[in-house]
């Protein structure tokens, strides 16, 4: 059976009693949802929904296909197409646009009339079952909508942490959950002012716990029964480069709701800094604050602290996220098709971004090996890709078409590590083993990636650190630093003041973007120059790759292998004479340092930790010396 071709675009706007433009608006954000509820046969490729053609003898998927973004739709094999979800609701019933509308707005739960009422102050405080003067306190307000008509529409203000205006964000109607709990639908247009956290306002002191929930109403919910809580307006904007800082020294429990917007959280803030302090908690039997709110408020306060007190370490957790590594619903699936590599290779990058333990490096696709950073060859992808991605191909038996398993391609993996910087991966500049200064003088000392840094630091028992040291416990701690070196036989107290700055610096040194070298001199053998610089070199975070040759070829081979290995430090031991090395000069005073290795250009940060050990006073541009007597210490 063949309909008539309904373009995009037409919609019969203006007819009286429907109003297309809210109810398009409304299928667009559930565009998934309601798609797949009338087309439930069959799969997701990417963007578009593929199913069988419920209107006509249809056997062989592929040709009729919805596509959930843009909301466009064709069956190629008829000709047919459309412009949105009311059009394909009225291709698949068989019914007018206007019908299909109406079909759709009682399937949401929403009036279709052409002038309704869009969301008022008063009724999504009925809706939520919130106080009014609380709503009002937080500067909710009713306000007229954007469009021709009157339309009223509740207005959310999101504040910074001063308590200035960055935006109001529109909510524009209601529509109901599967558990029937009201959700509300929000303007669409683009929001140029960009995306906060909402509710940093209403943070506490730092040191407190913090619920961090989606959504402003989670917010208002929790903030009415007297929980301190901060709301992402959208699972997926959890941006940890804007939003870590603002949750500095909160303990921060992410309640997290049983679907694919929970999974996205988790994704996102597993690229936290603060990762290895957040806990995931999870309200049994409710999808989220403000549902328990609706439908069990005499349990509200007993539900809430079970998941508070059962909440688990989100590195404990991250394993099990969908589009991370295997979940409980089984690895991410990839179609292999001809003629959709690109296709192919994007969503195997997807698997690969959302897991989170790659990273790029100088180009290259590089992993976590205990303290190292290791170059991944192509084997090594096509076994991790294995692992995580299902592979399968359409083949046909019995007349009918199936997914059969297939192994990660050659092609895959070579075209991946060849994308270099294309990748989406954030780069890796290093592994430290103790918390450091960022070069805004802020702490780093959250284990796991720092976003602001690009490094990595292990988990580790470390003493608690003031945000805010006094000069007593600067000093103090500085004490207890110097001891350990306070014993070397310096020539003067110059040289005590440049081993203070190399041990300074060593600590410091991944977050700099350029240092010196430091060279240690003594007139004798034995004299410690050797401990010396092992000791500062042990700041660094491990210890030191030692070259003792320092013929100017295996320096050069020498820096970039420290730099493609992320190790911390290289110590050229026991240098005689005059020394020089166009290579050690060029890397002292760039950022970022390039080779050739068997005829490939290879290219690194430079943040290393450089020292020299002489038994003779000797020349190194760019670098600071210390002296030392021949005493033996």
């Amino acid at each position: 059976m063949h309909r008539q071709n309904i373009p995009p675009g037409t919609g019969e706007v203006k007819t009286p009693g429907v109003d297309f433009a809210f109810i398009l608006d409304l299928t667009s954000r559930q565009a998934e949802a309601l798609v797949k509820a009338w087309l439930p046969a069959w799969r997701r490729e990417g963007d578009e929904w593929v199913a069988l053609n419920p209107t006509r003898a249809d056997d062989t998927p592929g040709s009729f296909k919805v596509n959930l973004r843009s909301c466009e739709w064709a069956d190629f094999a008829t000709g047919d197409k459309g412009g949105d979800l009311i059009s394909l609701r009225a291709y698949l019933d068989g019914s007018s646009q206007i019908e299909a509308a109406r079909n759709i707005a009682a399937e949401l739960g929403i009036d279709a009339a052409a002038e309704p009422v869009g969301l008022t102050l008063e009724a999504y405080a009925k809706a939520k079952r919130l106080p009014l003067d609380l709503l009002r306190g937080l500067g909710l307000e009713t306000v007229s909508g954007p469009w021709g008509k009157p339309r009223q529409i509740l207005s959310i203000p999101y504040r910074r942490r001063d308590r200035s205006l960055h935006r109001c964000r529109l909510r524009v109607g209601m529509a109901k959950a599967a558990d029937g709990t009201p959700r509300m639908v929000w303007d669409k247009r683009p929001e140029k002012t960009g995306v906060i956290l909402y509710g940093l306002d209403q943070l506490p002191a730092r040191g407190c716990p913090v619920l961090l929930v989606e959504g402003e109403s989670d917010c208002h919910t929790l903030w009415h029964r007297g929980y301190d809580a901060i709301g992402c307006p959208g699972a997926g904007t959890y941006n940890p480069a804007r939003d870590d800082t603002e949750l500095e020294g909160y303990e921060i429990i992410a309640l997290i709701e049983p679907d694919q917007g929970g999974a996205t959280l988790i994704k996102q803030l597993a690229r936290s800094r603060h990762r290895g302090s957040i806990k995931i908690g999870r309200l049994d039997g409710f999808k989220d604050a403000s549902a328990l709110h609706l439908h069990a408020p005499e349990r509200f306060d007993g539900v809430l602290k079970a998941a508070i007190a059962n909440a688990l370490p989100l590195d404990s957790l991250t394993e099990l996220t969908p589009g991370q590594e295997e979940t409980a619903a089984g690895p991410a699936e990839i179609k292999l098709a001809p003629g959709e590599q690109a296709r192919i290779t994007d969503e195997a990058l997807a698997v690969i971004q959302a897991h989170g333990s790659l990273y790029k490096r100088g180009g290259a696709l590089v992993r976590l090996c205990g303290d190292r950073l290791i170059e991944i060859d192509e084997h090594w992808l096509a076994d991790y890709l294995s692992r995580h991605v299902k592979f399968h191909r359409m083949k046909e038996r019995e007349g009918q078409f199936v997914p059969v398993p297939a192994d990660a391609p050659a092609w895959l993996c070579k075209r991946i590590n060849a994308k270099s910087g294309e990748r989406g991966l954030p780069e890796l500049v290093g592994i430290i083993n103790a918390p450091t200064l960022r070069a805004d003088g802020s702490l780093l000392n959250v284990p796991g990636f720092d976003v602001e840094t690009g490094l990595w630091l292990r988990q580790g028992a470390w003493p608690a650190i003031p945000e805010h040291p006094s000069r007593n416990c600067l000093e103090a701690a500085w004490r207890v630093l110097w001891l350990p070196f306070s014993e070397f036989p310096y020539v003067s107290n110059d040289d005590r003041a440049v081993a203070a700055t190399a041990i300074l610096t060593a600590i410091v040194r991944r977050t700099l973007p350029l240092a010196p070298a430091f060279s240690f001199d003594a007139p004798a053998a034995s004299s410690g120059k050797t401990l010396l610089a092992t000791c500062v070199a042990e700041l660094c975070g491990g210890e030191p790759n030692i070259v003792a040759e320092c013929a100017e070829e295996e320096i050069r081979k020498r820096i970039l292998s420290v730099l493609m290995d992320g190790q911390p430090c290289v110590l050229l031991d026991n240098i005689k004479g005059m020394f020089k090395s166009p290579a050690l000069e060029a890397f002292l005073t760039t950022q970022r340092y390039s080779d050739r290795v068997l005829g490939a250009s290879k290219m690194a940060p430079s943040v290393r930790f450089d020292e020299a050990t002489a038994p003779r006073p000797h020349l190194i541009r760019n670098s600071a010396p210390v002296k030392q007597n021949a005493t033996t210490p």
